[in-house]
């Protein structure tokens, strides 16, 4: 659509001459009375309504385009959000509320690497969890020397070191008696799956310590579809850790 049909010509036809005409009975005329009451009036009246009138001119002729163009930028955008399901984005991931996520889900899965800050800062509500709920842990293999080789690379971590806290996280969900998956291929970001919603979070690639965003998708969204795709694609491609150390390179082949 032209910006000629966008705007009312006829209006702006209309207002402009009539806020000239005002202006000019204002200055002209009204100024003659002599009874200052009246002539305050007058004038009060008659520049307003030639102020109204340049205002809708001008609303007509440039605003009310603008005004247009950014409504249905919005209105594009609205449903870009609601077509992707994102619920909210955390500025940090430590700021997700998991104590209310859990409290209303029957079954959880975490897809990480290792997640030592996390199951720090959750122990008690993990633990809880564990006791009432369904929870399933995907990690990659620590004895998959391909990988774990990467990983040191990616972390800036010593050779060995995420193998270290892999086996760390692992015994800590044993001891809750928690289903633990070995995933033979590294990870490119950390997925967690309640029966309400998914989570997506980021690794840094930096040795100082940095704030990690997360995005919170619901389900019916393109995000949600995603994460929930890569949680179920990840665990099929899993297989179950083994009950004890012994033979795990064996086991796996490494």
């Amino acid at each position: 659509m032209s910006r000629q049909k966008r705007c009312d010509w006829k209006m702006i036809a209309i207002c402009v001459p009539l806020s000239i005409s005002l202006l000019g009975i204002s200055g002209c005329w009204v100024n003659r009375i002599s009874n200052d009451f009246t002539r305050i009036l007058l004038l009060t009246v008659l520049t307003s309504a030639a102020t109204a009138a340049m205002a809708n001119t001008l609303w007509e002729a440039v605003a009310k385009h603008h005004f247009a163009r950014e409504v249905l930028e919005l209105v594009n955008m609205s449903e870009s959000i609601v077509s992707s399901g994102i619920e909210r984005v955390f500025p940090s991931f430590l700021r997700i509320d998991w104590k209310d996520e859990l409290a209303r889900s029957k079954s959880f899965d975490a897809v990480l690497v290792y997640g030592r800050t996390w199951r720090e800062s959750n122990r008690d509500i993990l633990a809880d969890y564990a006791k009432r709920g369904t929870m399933r842990v995907i990690l990659p293999n620590p004895w998959n020397a391909e990988s774990m080789a990467e990983l040191d690379r990616r972390f800036s971590y010593e050779s060995g070191r995420t193998r270290q806290l892999i086996e760390e996280c692992m015994t800590f969900f044993r001891n809750l008696e928690v289903e633990v998956l070995f995933f033979d291929r590294t990870l490119q970001a950390s997925y967690y799956r309640t029966d309400h919603a998914c989570y997506m979070s980021f690794f840094p690639h930096r040795k100082e310590k940095d704030i990690v965003p997360a995005i919170k998708a619901v389900p019916e969204g393109n995000f949600h579809r995603y994460i929930s795709g890569e949680i179920d694609a990840i665990v099929k491609q899993s297989k179950a850790a083994p009950d004890r150390r012994d033979g795990w390179g064996q086991q796996y082949g490494t």
